[in-house]
């Protein structure tokens, strides 16, 4: 009826089904329907047994005798009626038996007359019927044509789970690249780090080996020189040993000077394990020149043997006052290490006006040294402004064994 142009749930008010042929044929001859559906073979029936005439109604579209399968006048295409099937828990060899049965039944058999069923046949093909129930969109192709998620999924499980899987190893690759990437970064600047420390320490080295070497001889040279022209001056009767002994005392007091300097940039010392004799006498140093005062608690003045060790220390301490005179304006300095649980923690703390973490100049090339320093150690580096009070602390943690350390006293 859809095919021909008929829209069965606006051009008909109601719809009713008839529980035989007869009473539909019945009801549309007494006008309480304008429509009636019945069986191919049934009008033919009704025809010869004078039931019916044959002018008496209308048969849409008919088509007659155009299926080999189907004599009889119809309307639509032939659908197959009456499947018999056997449910999974039946016998096979009893679905055969009764197969065969029913295949064999004829039509004067008492069994046939009794069901009135005879004309059992092999399955024919049901796509006309699914093709059918999809064009109305009924049971069980309510949904037939529509795009749902789980029709999709159900469709293209293989295709999605592929998809998904060749995904999730793109997605790997690129989180595997990314931190590959990364690391390569963190390896480059590390590496840079490295020859920056490397490069600084070698300066320092050098310079300190040049004040000691050829500025100390140097001036040693002049002191000797002005000692020497005192006496030939005096033996001339001219006396300038005023002027010549100021010059020898400034040769010598810059002597020592550049030894103390020398020594700052390049201790010797510290392959000794003498790290807390170095780190006193560079804050005297620094008192005498900045006029700066300072404080240092160290346990039992305790040696490290570890020149390495040593070395990194000394170096944070030596960047960390540098910050608390040139940034920090600061006149008092604190000086603190502390053994505990096999963690060495030194600390350095100044009374001058602290910082922000945002400002550049500690965000420079001398924290990011000493935080090198400290991961060479194995350790880590803080740097904040002291809480309750003036100025930073600087502090740095190291794993270190106890053993290594000695009693130098």
């Amino acid at each position: 009826m859809l095919r021909y142009g008929f829209k069965t749930y606006e051009d008909f008010r109601t719809t009713r089904f008839a529980a035989t042929n007869e009473q539909v044929i019945a009801s549309v001859r007494n006008g309480s329907f304008d429509v009636g559906i019945i069986r191919s073979d049934v009008f033919e029936k009704m025809i010869s047994s004078g039931a019916v005439q044959p002018d008496e109604f209308h048969v849409f579209h008919k088509e007659e005798k155009d299926h080999a399968s189907l004599p009889f006048i119809h309307s639509t295409n032939a659908y197959p009626e009456r499947a018999f099937a056997m449910l999974n828990h039946t016998d096979a060899a009893l679905a055969e038996t009764v197969m065969s049965s029913l295949i064999m039944m004829k039509d004067q058999d008492v069994a046939a007359k009794s069901a009135q069923c005879a004309g059992w046949t092999i399955p024919h093909n049901y796509q006309d019927l699914r093709d059918c129930l999809k064009v109305l969109k009924v049971s069980p192709y309510e949904d037939y044509g529509r795009i749902t998620v789980a029709r999709i999924i159900s469709q293209y499980k293989s295709w999605i789970i592929s998809i998904f899987g060749f995904g999730i190893i793109i997605f790997s690759g690129l989180i595997y690249i990314f931190r590959l990437n990364n690391k390569l970064i963190l390896a480059k600047e590390v590496i840079v780090e490295r020859e920056i420390v490397e490069i600084s320490d070698r300066t320092q080295k050098l310079i300190g080996q040049t004040l000691h070497d050829t500025i100390g001889q140097n001036l040693t040279g002049i002191r000797l020189l002005a000692e020497a022209y005192k006496e030939k001056l005096k033996n001339c009767g001219l006396d300038h040993s005023d002027s010549i002994n100021l010059i020898s005392d400034l040769a010598s007091k810059t002597i020592v000077q550049a030894r103390d300097l020398s020594k700052e940039l390049h201790p010797i010392e510290l392959s000794n394990g003498s790290l807390f004799d170095v780190v006193e006498k560079y804050l005297l140093n620094i008192k005498k020149t900045f006029g700066i005062k300072f404080r240092i608690e160290w346990p039992d003045k305790a040696g490290i043997n570890d020149a390495v060790l040593s070395m990194h220390l000394y170096r944070i301490i030596q960047e960390s006052i540098h910050n608390a005179i040139k940034h920090g304006k600061s006149r008092n300095i604190f000086v603190k290490l502390v053994d505990h649980d096999n963690v060495l923690t030194l600390s350095v703390q100044d009374d001058g006006v602290g910082f922000c973490p945002d400002q550049t100049d500690h965000n420079g090339m001398g924290l990011h040294i000493m935080k090198y320093r400290a991961r060479v150690l194995k350790g880590d580096l803080v740097i904040r402004n002291t809480s309750g009070k003036k100025g930073v602390t600087v502090e740095c943690s190291v794993p270190h064994r106890t053993e290594e350390m000695k009693n130098s006293s």
